[in-house]
């Protein structure tokens, strides 16, 4: 028997079932998939239906709910507060891929599979999670709370090691080589962007074989699932939901709740964020990358104060976003260089 995690999916069926048929799958073999099969990409259905055909079958797979799933579950679970703005922002591939205009008509059978999907799995030394756990709890895998291990903390995952354990998490982008580099630490972090399509750094869909300890290298096969962005003649990668949107009909439905404001605004900053290596690799200097990225923050802020309430402070809450997030991203790369 053998045992393997795979990353973030985000629509890529034929990209999943080209890595699937690379592992020459047995009946007995176990596989952790750690969740976001849904948006970006262009087949969320696709994947989702091999998923279920797999379990259908009788094959061992065991699939985590990732934020993507969360946020499209809030949609039709009526004992959860739509995500703003998902539909638009987020859901829309999806749907297409469905055939459909609301998440509410989705058929039971990928409800059922959605709601059922755990936050957090086990198997001996391993703990998978799609984002990460509270370090700073006495128990992290006990006491971290859903939206932590769905989101992270808003900042870098902490590698703060639980003595004799391994986490493998997606959700957070790392380029590849990144990814290799993690193997012999205690958290290892294995989303690559596959959707970015952008290698040899980034656009693979990555397996980790748990018991040799070896990454299988997905090539994206999909079709486009990015918008190529160019401004001062720099090209990089920008997913189509960096910016979050809002129709005219939502903007009453305001955010009222400080955490799902602060989280929001994470989301916002990360999806900048995570294409930072992109432009370092250009050799673009810090202060560079900022002027090319303060149009999208602008554009950024201006939707997040259409989302939330004005009871709140939101400027306050988006620059701790903007801090915690891209800051700190941008600090860290600056200093590996």
């Amino acid at each position: 028997m053998s045992r393997y995690a795979i990353g973030d999916i985000h629509g890529g069926a034929k990209t999943f079932r080209a890595l699937l048929e690379r592992l020459d799958m047995k009946r007995d073999d176990r596989i952790y998939l750690l969740g976001d099969y849904v948006d970006r990409g262009p087949n969320s259905k696709g994947v989702l239906d091999i998923i279920l055909k797999l379990i259908d079958v009788g094959f061992d797979i065991r699939p985590l709910r990732g934020n993507h799933e969360d946020m499209l579950i809030s949609h039709f679970d009526i004992r959860e507060k739509p995500f703003p703005g998902y539909v638009k922002d987020y859901g829309a591939v999806t749907l297409r891929s469905f055939g459909i205009e609301t998440p509410a008509e989705l058929p039971d059978r990928y409800k059922e599979f959605l709601i059922g999907l755990p936050y957090i799995l086990e198997d001996g030394r391993f703990i998978f999670v799609h984002a990460g756990l509270d370090m700073n709890k006495d128990n992290p895998v006990t006491e971290t709370t859903p939206e932590t291990m769905l989101w992270g903390d808003g900042g870098f995952i902490s590698n703060n090691e639980i003595p004799g354990r391994i986490i493998v998490s997606g959700h957070r982008i790392k380029n590849a080589g990144y990814i290799k580099e993690s193997l012999d630490q205690p958290h290892i972090q294995i989303d690559n962007g596959a959707f970015i399509n952008q290698p040899p750094d980034f656009g693979y869909l990555v397996a980790l074989n748990l018991d040799a300890m070896e990454l299988i290298f997905q090539k994206w096969i999909d079709e486009e699932a990015v918008l190529s962005v160019c401004k001062n003649n720099v090209s990089f990668a920008l997913a189509p939901e960096t910016v979050p949107t809002i129709k005219e009909d939502m903007i009453m439905n305001l955010i009222t709740d400080e955490s799902k404001a602060s989280r929001l605004a994470r989301v916002m900053m990360d999806d900048i964020g995570q294409y930072f290596p992109e432009l370092v690799d250009q050799g673009i200097n810090e202060d560079n990358i900022f002027d090319l990225l303060h149009d999208k923050i602008e554009e950024a802020q201006l939707e997040f104060d259409k989302m939330v309430s004005p009871d709140l402070d939101r400027k306050k809450i988006f620059n701790s976003a903007l801090v915690n997030v891209l800051i700190k991203r941008a600090y860290k790369f600056k200093h590996k260089q």
